[in-house]
């Protein structure tokens, strides 16, 4: 007995009810053609939502949507159709008690969509087209009234060619795809090309698996591939042959039970043994070897079948290689990553397609610029697929400025689109991805220097390395920058650290801070770059990994090194050589984009009592105790990579001063939500300056300090209401403390 697939019977239910309406004493093939056209219904899927199950509900909508699909190509409103239908079917007779019965060629219909089916589930499609394939006088001449006097070759033309029903069901057919001029033409990979061409005419064995990672162009050589064939310029051996490539969506869809998508494997299989030209291609090949290795391997084997395969360097390693069986049968051909100048040569030819898609300009120099603005900010991608992919959001950008209903103007696509795009992907002010706006970078010395004090030496150290980086005279593969600050602690290393977040990335937030002072166990070293398979939190991100995959640009912060254990020191050999890691999940973290910032306090105690400043030959040859310390604490092979540490002094006076001049300007802006103004005077300044002195002076003593003497009693009186809102207060000196009280003419002292 046939089976129906649920969207038949809701067809025949359908049916059954037209009959009813329509006051005729049987189903005919008519009342089943007003079923079919049903399914085209726009508020299908939510009647379906009200009387069916989700699966259920899901398969009907798919075969109502190729019902749709049919419909549209033959160019039949299904409303109108049906519309018409009912008028000839129409009849006068008395309605009988019990529901209508199918009638003869009803059931004659049924009986040819069960054979086409070939014991699967009847589909929509198969009754449409038995119906097509005998229809009554009535209902040829709405058809014919619509235009349509070939229904049936309007709804389901031939085939591009016989005997691949299997084949084109389940795929599609590149080669006539190529042949219509609707596959994109391949730019370059002319060896792979060739490589590929002649495994593909091997006597034994003819199978191919491209082996390359997601981006690289896999899927646009085995479309290049068609597309010669389907030229006069097609290898002789070569002649006739056409491209299938299978759809495992498509040969899954609908199946209930596992033998069900074996048995269309097979007739797969079938037909393409039976067509000796046919070389199937299945993309993402691992993820059908699992259900239909052992159905593939004999036909490869024999050389029954061709097929080309691709999937990624991972992929092929767990499923192909550990299988030596058909590791034998595949000949892997690697796909590697264009490269720039090759990649410059796609862009330009894919120019024109984008400038007819979205009705913009292209500038001659975006191609170069889109290459180049992908490498240096997309590192975790790989080309071509990342500039075709910028080049397309620049272009998609000028096309939808705002959500608004004005379409935008043909514009210009030139490089400060491109920055523009590059800036919103990886979230970096625009002024820092522009080519050439050298702003931002030649004022970096004075940005720090209006947050670091007294370090000038170490400023200067740090801009000169990233001012190389910045002009392109940088190490491509390594970190932006690398340094090691050194010296007593409350200088400003910490600070510096904070003020590059700033200065360079636009938010302070962009800075990673590690404390390794929590990593002095060996196994602590998991906590960064997440627990391995099978421990506690191996699903987790790492400390470290987590958030430089979400900010690759960014500057991470490892403070106080000397406190870590010294197998968590030696992550930085990877980061500083190769400028990446790789963290529990097998991900890898890149650290191009980023600065990396050390900090040691080690030595810091006989710091006052040796020169202190950038590294000059005389520390170098081990005068300095604080250098004396790294070389001592740290492996060689770490400093070496660093280079010259930057060791920082202790604050003088001039510089001590300023730092009080900040933290009073802080206290400032808090006071600022309560209009209270603070006037500081110099004696008042001084007497901090006394209490904020330590050896070797430092940062954090001022804060103390002024935290002690100012704040404190400042606290004490707000919430007593001494000062109210409004209220200008002059701090001054009263013996050996601070007195506060209003101030009769606040200034800004």
């Amino acid at each position: 007995m046939a089976r129906f697939a649920d969207s038949v019977e809701l067809v025949l239910g359908i049916a059954r009810l037209e009959a009813l309406a329509g006051r005729t004493g049987e189903i005919g093939t008519g009342h089943l053609l007003l079923g079919v056209s049903k399914l085209c219904r726009p508020d299908l899927d939510e009647r379906l939502h009200q009387v069916l199950e989700p699966g259920a509900r899901e398969t009907v909508s798919a075969d109502a949507a190729a019902i749709r699909r049919l419909f549209a190509r033959a160019g039949v409103d299904p409303v109108a159709f049906r519309r018409s239908l009912r008028g000839v079917l129409t009849g006068d007779g008395p309605v009988g008690d019990g529901p209508p019965h199918r009638g003869h060629a009803a059931r004659e219909a049924l009986a040819r969509a069960a054979a086409v089916a070939s014991g699967e589930p009847v589909g929509p499609g198969d009754l449409l087209r038995a119906i097509l394939e005998s229809l009554t006088p009535e209902c040829r001449a709405v058809f014919a009234d619509m235009g349509v006097h070939d229904p049936l070759g309007a709804f389901f033309p031939a085939e591009p060619k016989i005997g691949l029903d299997q084949c084109l069901r389940y795929g599609r057919d590149l080669t006539a795809l190529a042949e219509a001029g609707r596959l994109p033409a391949l730019i370059g990979r002319a060896e792979e090309l060739r490589h590929l061409a002649r495994t593909l005419v091997k006597q034994r064995k003819a199978n191919a698996v491209l082996v390359g990672h997601a981006g690289v162009g896999k899927t646009c050589i085995v479309e290049g591939l068609a597309a010669l064939l389907a030229t006069p310029e097609a290898p002789a051996a070569l002649a006739g042959t056409r491209v299938i490539e299978l759809s495992m969506t498509a040969l899954l869809a609908g199946t209930k039970y596992r033998g069900e998508f074996e048995e269309r494997v097979n007739a797969v299989l079938a037909e393409a043994r039976a067509h000796p030209e046919l070389v199937v291609f299945i993309d993402e090949l691992h993820t059908v070897l699992g259900a239909t290795a052992d159905i593939l391997k004999p036909a490869l084997a024999r050389g029954e079948l061709r097929c080309i395969g691709a999937t990624t360097p991972g992929e092929y390693r767990r499923h192909i290689e550990e299988d030596p069986a058909l590791r034998r049968r595949f000949e892997a051909i690697w796909i590697e990553e264009s490269s720039p100048a090759e990649t410059v040569t796609i862009l330009r030819r894919l120019c024109p397609e984008f400038e007819a898609h979205h009705g913009v300009r292209i500038g001659a120099d975006v191609p170069e610029v889109a290459v180049d603005l992908a490498v240096r900010y997309l590192p975790d991608l790989l080309l071509p697929d990342k500039a075709i992919d910028l080049l397309d959001q620049a272009c998609a950008a000028a096309r939808v400025p705002a959500l608004d209903p004005d379409p935008a103007a043909s514009v210009h696509i030139g490089c400060d689109e491109l920055a523009a795009a590059v800036a919103r992907r990886v979230r970096l002010p625009i002024e820092r991805v522009q080519s050439g706006h050298a702003g931002p970078l030649l004022d970096l010395a004075s940005g720090l220097r209006r947050r670091v004090f007294g370090q000038d030496h170490a400023i200067t150290a740090v801009t000169d390395k990233l001012h190389a980086a910045a002009a392109g005279l940088g190490h491509p593969s390594r970190p932006l920058g690398a340094f090691l600050l050194a010296g007593p602690p409350g200088t400003g290393k910490t600070e510096l650290a904070k003020a590059l977040a700033e200065c360079l990335f636009g938010d302070e937030r962009r800075l990673i801070r590690i404390d390794m002072s929590e990593y002095q166990e060996r196994h602590s070293v998991s906590r960064l770059l997440g627990a391995p398979p099978g421990y506690l939190g191996h699903d987790r991100e790492g400390q470290l990994s987590g958030p430089l995959r979400d900010h690759p640009h960014s500057v991470v912060l490892f403070d106080e090194i000397e406190k870590a254990h010294p197998e968590v020191l030696d992550l930085f050999m990877q980061i500083l050589d190769e400028g990446r890691l790789t963290d529990a999940r097998g991900h890898r973290v890149p650290f191009t984009g980023a600065i990396v910032v050390l900090t040691s306090n080690l030595g810091s105690q006989t710091a006052g009592k040796a020169p202190l400043g950038f590294t000059t030959a005389t520390e170098a040859s081990g005068a300095s105790p604080v250098l004396a310390a790294l070389r001592e604490h740290l492996r060689p092979e770490l400093l070496s990579r660093i280079g010259s540490p930057v060791v920082f002094s202790p604050l003088t006076g001039g510089a001590r001063r300023r730092v009080l001049g900040k933290l009073i300007d802080e206290l400032r802006e808090r006071l600022a939500d309560r209009r209270i103004t603070l006037t500081v005077t110099d004696d008042a300044r001084e007497l901090l300056l006394r209490h904020g002195e330590a050896t070797p002076p430092d940062a954090r003593a001022l804060e103390r300090a002024v935290d002690r003497l100012l704040v404190a009693p400042l606290s004490r009186a707000l919430l007593t209401g001494r000062f109210p809102d409004g209220t200008p207060i002059l701090v001054e000196t009263s013996g050996a403390t601070l007195a506060l009280r209003v101030c009769e003419s606040p200034g800004d002292g």
